[in-house]
């Protein structure tokens, strides 16, 4: 399995603040975040939802 950090390398200073919250044990939810983006080998902006939240342990610590 690819790393978050490779999957979407060329976007990654602008998901790793996202992707740090997250593995910190914060929830994370952005609706409609823009990202320069590829596609078909065309350049454009594509919209995207990140939704993330930790799984707790049965000490609740993520």
């Amino acid at each position: 399995m690819k790393s978050l950090r490779r999957s979407w390398s060329e976007n990654w200073e602008d998901l790793r603040p996202i992707t740090e919250k997250a593995m910190s044990g914060e929830t994370v939810y952005h609706e409609d975040f823009p990202l320069e983006t590829t596609r078909h080998g065309q350049a454009e902006t594509a919209y995207f939802t990140f939704c993330y939240s930790p799984i707790r342990d049965e000490n609740a610590s993520a």
